[in-house]
């Protein structure tokens, strides 16, 4: 019997290749660039340090300026000089009285020309006594270390000492003034009026008269002028008129 022989060849199924997956580039990485310093030159430097001290020299200048200035002003507002303008009303005086400064007016000068009227209470006054009769006493003002005197006499009470009643003026000083004058009191004759009916004459000097300051301060108008005399530790008054003019 014939065998009977299949070649049966068994075909293995295809597969398919797995596909390549495709590789993704990598992101390039930014590469910092650092940039070289550059180097100063000696020039660059050179200027630098150039403008530095100029720039410190300017407000070193200015702070200096400043207080120069403020210095400046200073000096210029400090009081050089003083001197009397008026000595006060009573400089004659009996044994035991109490100085009386009334009329007394003290001008300040300034390093730069300014001059102004001292008040009194900012002044110390020393030497007046009155302890004992004296023909001429020195009595001294200091205002801020300077210092200016008037002279007084102190003389020995009496009973025969007339009483001063009143005062009149027999002849008036100068009575018509332009902007700018000072008063002028000469000529002016004080008549004095005592109890026993005696009378004295007394020439009038500025520094028995008050009102003329605030007067020539008010400029251009008529104003009351108040003579003020003191004797024996009594006190007398009477008046006048003025005119400042244009």
């Amino acid at each position: 019997m014939a065998r009977n022989s299949f070649n049966i060849k068994i075909k293995e199924p295809k597969t398919k290749k797995p596909k390549r997956e495709k590789l993704t580039k990598a992101p390039k990485e930014n590469k910092v660039k650092f940039e070289k310093t550059k180097k100063l030159s000696f020039k660059s430097i050179f200027l630098i340090a150039l403008f530095s001290v100029i720039g410190v020299v300017i407000v070193a200048g200015l702070i200096l300026g400043g207080l120069y200035i403020s210095d400046q002003k200073e000096r210029a507002n400090k009081v050089r000089t003083i001197s009397l303008s008026s000595t006060p009303y009573v400089t004659e005086y009996f044994v035991g009285e109490e100085l009386d400064c009334e009329g007394l007016l003290i001008v300040a000068t300034k390093n730069n020309g300014q001059t102004f009227y001292v008040d009194i209470s900012d002044c110390t006054i020393s030497g007046f006594d009155s302890s004992i009769p004296k023909e001429t006493q020195i009595v001294t003002v200091n205002y801020k270390g300077l210092k200016v005197t008037f002279s007084v006499k102190i003389k020995q009470t009496s009973a025969e000492t007339p009483i001063l009643v009143a005062i009149r003026l027999e002849t008036l000083p100068k009575t018509q003034y332009k902007l700018g004058e000072w008063l002028d009191t000469s000529g002016g004759v004080i008549v004095r009026e005592y109890k026993d009916g005696t009378t004295k004459n007394i020439g009038l000097v500025n520094s028995y008269v008050s009102g003329w300051i605030e007067a020539y301060n008010s400029g251009v108008g008529t104003y009351t002028l108040k003579v003020s005399y003191v004797e024996s530790g009594i006190l007398q008054e009477t008046f006048y008129e003025i005119t400042i003019s244009e």
